[in-house]
C-alpha cells in the first residue's frame, strides 16, 4: 500500500504515513496508480498557486504574489509562465538582478515566447543595462512567426457571372414592365419572355447557392 499524498510505501494495516503524515490512506496497492495520482495533484496546487500569484500581483500585492510563485515552482520548478511573472514581480519589487535570473530561466524553458523575452528584457532595461536589452529585442524580432493563414482564393469570375446574370435580369423586368401592353397582346412573345425569365432566375440562383458555399 502506498500513500496517496507523497508515495511513501505502507505497511498494509498503517492508518497514517510516516514520511508525510497523510491520514487518508487509498489502500490502493498499485504504485504507478498512487504515482499518477501524485503528480495530477501536484499539477492542481502548481496551478493554484499561479493563480494565487495573478490575483494578487494584479491587486498590486507583489510580495504575496512573489510567494505565491515560488509556491507553484516549488510544485513544478519547468513551468516558464511562473518563471516570468516570477520577473516580472521582481522587478515591481526593485530587485532586479533576481528577476534577470527568473527570466532567464523562463526562456531557457520557452525560448520561442515573446512574452519572457520582453520581461527579461525590462529586466535588463530596469538594470541600467540597454546592451542586454537590446539583445533581447534582437532575440524577440528573430523569434520565428506563425505562418499566416491561408485564405482561399475568391471565384471572381463566378461573381462576375452572377453580377452580369442580375444586371441583365433587371433590365429584362424594367423591359417588360415598361412594354407590358405591347408584351401582352402578343402571345407568343409574352411565353418567350416568361420562360427566359425563369430559366435566368433558376441559373442565377444556382450559381448565389455556389458563391455561398
Amino acid at each position: 500500500m502506498y500513500c496517496s499524498n507523497c508515495g511513501n510505501e505502507l505497511s498494509d494495516h498503517a492508518n497514517f504515513c510516516s514520511n508525510c503524515g497523510n491520514a487518508t490512506i487509498s489502500g490502493n496497492t498499485s504504485k504507478k496508480a498512487t504515482e499518477d495520482s501524485k503528480e495530477s495533484n501536484q499539477d492542481k496546487y502548481s496551478k493554484y498557486w499561479y493563480n494565487k500569484g495573478v490575483e494578487f500581483s494584479e491587486s498590486h500585492e507583489y510580495e504575496r504574489s512573489l510567494n505565491a510563485y515560488n509556491q507553484a515552482l516549488a510544485i513544478d520548478d519547468k513551468d516558464p509562465d511562473s518563471w516570468n511573472n516570477k520577473s516580472y514581480v521582481l522587478i515591481k519589487l526593485g530587485r532586479y538582478e533576481e528577476a534577470i535570473i527568473a527570466g532567464m530561466i523562463g526562456v531557457n524553458f520557452a525560448p520561442n515566447d515573446p512574452l519572457i523575452w520582453n520581461t527579461l528584457r525590462d529586466a535588463y532595461l530596469a538594470n541600467n543595462n540597454p546592451e542586454k536589452a537590446a539583445e533581447c529585442n534582437n532575440k524577440i524580432s528573430n523569434l520565428p512567426t506563425r505562418p499566416p493563414e491561408k485564405i482561399p482564393p475568391s471565384d471572381y469570375g463566378k461573381n462576375i457571372r452572377i453580377c452580369v446574370g442580375l444586371t441583365v435580369l433587371i433590365i429584362i423586368i424594367v423591359v417588360i414592365y415598361t412594354n407590358w401592353a405591347s408584351i401582352a397582346k402578343s402571345s407568343s412573345r409574352f411565353l418567350y419572355y416568361m420562360v427566359f425569365l425563369i430559366l435566368l432566375t433558376g441559373i442565377l440562383y444556382e450559381g448565389w447557392k455556389a458563391v455561398k458555399h
